[in-house]
């Protein structure tokens, strides 16, 4: 699993659309209520994640510091 927390809002990585596997929208929805089970205030936030995975990474590690220089 691969998730950001921010102020207010998990973002959440998704994959399910129209026409796909109906158990990977349940399991998308069984991962939401986890994390808002463990992040109780906090809006659950999902992102299409598909073309971040194409290039390496995920929601949590696109998000992390960046160097200035």
């Amino acid at each position: 699993m691969n998730y950001a927390v921010t102020n207010g809002a998990v973002l959440m990585q998704t994959y399910w659309q129209p026409g796909r596997a109906d158990i990977l929208k349940t399991t998308e929805e069984q991962v939401r209520g986890i994390l808002q089970g463990a992040f109780p205030g906090r809006n659950i936030i999902g992102i299409n994640a598909e073309s971040v995975n194409l290039w390496g990474g995920g929601i949590h590690c696109i998000t992390q510091h960046m160097p200035a220089s």
